[in-house]
């Protein structure tokens, strides 16, 4: 049956070598994507160095980003396959070694498009082992020691540290040969390198458990010899192909191997309840997320064109609140001591929608105001409430997952939260245009309320799962 995440019979590792390899790990894969500091120097390089027009730049970042959509298939790997006898180590070292050396390839054949785009897309696909593989450590340490919530406050601020110290970096190191940002790149990942050569030991005595992700792999291996599944495959890539959505065919078919995967999950769990409760906890990571939000485009319209800010004075925003959100996990880690995770979701959801509301006193820019003022402390306060509603539900992920499939059932879960998001993302910016006559503060009052419809999800979760405490 299904049981709480509670420390296991097992001697208890010590917590602080494997908090302090899941961090750097899940910082470095971060920091380094060329979504996140490579961002603004490749942009600059394509566009400024190359004289590519914004469509062919474009084609190149989702290239360059698309190993990100097979993240499940990593998940199954490294639950499934030991790499020198390794589950965890020595994926994190393989993917530091060869992120760096990619990086390093990139800054020297800058010039050259095919090898810059081949480097960018055989470091993401290392990047995905790293960060999949620090994700099933944070799974397998939150569940063996009843750490979640702390883990998942500690997992946030790594994640949000990243993009805080990214996005100025990129900005500076923009116009300025590559070699610069593959050498900041290099930092982070020596950092998980030494962390995980020195500080993550897996036992060769003690038996990696993978039984849920050997169960999937039983039923997947059949289909490629299926030749009715592999037609099927092959006439709907070629049809996306032909339309020129060949990469949006990839993400849909990811996508339903994701849901496929939780399907599976909840027919291989055993427990005394409705089965259809295990597809609650994924249910509530997507609706939070496919909610209509004005957090998108059409809210980056509305500041330009309606507010008057310039591009600078968004990315200060965006940096303050950024920075105020880092708070929000040392906030979670106390609480979640203190309350049950349950209670910690119905905070969740209706921080996610008092969240929304202090965008509603954004006013128009003017240099002789102090609305400049008001604007980071919308900001800052906006962004601190979103992100500390985050921490609980990255709680629940990790313990939903299933055990012997850390790292493939994390993996999913947060797929299936991106799917969600971007249902929000594009239905938002839609009603703003069409049906809400671009009246934003109408989309931010949708936002908030929709948002705790999710309270109903949370009351029929399984008990075994949120009705204690962190340690209990």
């Amino acid at each position: 049956m299904l049981t709480p995440p509670a420390a296991s019979d097992l001697p208890q590792p010590k917590l602080w070598p494997i908090a302090t390899v899941m961090a750097t790990g899940v910082f470095a894969t971060t920091f380094v994507q060329t979504q996140c500091l490579g961002q603004q120097p490749i942009n600059s390089l394509l566009m400024d160095g190359m004289k590519l027009d914004s469509n062919t730049a474009a084609t190149f970042v989702t290239l360059a980003t698309l190993p990100w959509t097979f993240k499940s298939i990593a998940g199954l790997l490294v639950d499934r396959v030991p790499l020198f006898g390794s589950h965890r180590r020595s994926y994190l070292l393989l993917s530091a070694l060869l992120a760096g050396t990619m990086w390093l390839l990139m800054g020297l054949e800058s010039t050259h498009y095919n090898l810059l785009l081949a480097c960018a897309i055989g470091m993401n696909a290392t990047l995905v082992l790293g960060s999949t593989t620090a994700n099933g450590l944070l799974v397998e340490a939150g569940q063996r020691t009843g750490a979640s919530g702390r883990l998942s406050s500690l997992r946030q601020f790594a994640y949000t540290l990243a993009s805080v110290i990214a996005a100025p970096a990129g900005g500076y190191l923009a116009g300025r040969s590559l070699g610069w940002t593959s050498a900041m790149a290099a930092l982070p990942l020596v950092c998980l390198l030494v962390a995980a050569w020195f500080l993550l030991k897996e036992s060769s005595t003690v038996k990696h458990d993978s039984e849920f992700a050997d169960a999937i792999w039983k039923l997947i291996q059949p289909l490629p010899r299926q030749a009715n599944f592999v037609g099927s495959l092959l006439i709907i890539l070629l049809a996306y192909y032909y339309f020129d959505q060949f990469l949006l065919g990839l993400q849909l078919l990811s996508t339903a191997f994701c849901i496929w995967i939780l399907i599976e999950m909840v027919a291989l769990h055993r427990l005394d309840g409705p089965r259809w409760q295990l597809y609650l906890p994924a249910g509530l990571l997507c609706f939070l997320q496919a909610v209509p939000t004005f957090r998108s485009t059409c809210f980056y319209e509305y500041q330009t064109k309606a507010l008057d800010y310039s591009n600078v004075q968004i990315g200060w925003l965006s940096l303050a609140g950024f920075s105020v959100a880092l708070l929000s996990s040392g906030v979670y880690a106390w609480v979640c001591r203190k309350i049950s995770l349950r209670t910690s979701l119905y905070a969740a959801v209706v921080l996610t929608a008092l969240s929304a509301v202090p965008y509603l006193f954004y006013t128009r820019y003017s240099p002789d105001s102090p609305w400049m003022a008001r604007a980071l402390t919308i900001e800052s306060v906006g962004t601190f409430l979103q992100y500390l509603a985050y921490v609980p539900l990255f709680d629940l992920a990790i313990r939903s997952t299933p055990k012997g499939g850390e790292a493939l059932g994390f993996a999913v879960l947060i797929s299936i939260w991106n799917v969600g998001l971007m249902i929000g993302a594009k239905t938002g910016p839609m009603l703003y245009e069409t049906a809400l006559h671009q009246d934003m503060n109408a989309l931010i009052w949708i936002n908030a309320g929709v948002t705790l419809a999710g309270i109903a999800i949370v009351f029929l979760l399984p008990k075994a799962l949120v009705d204690q405490r962190e340690g209990r």
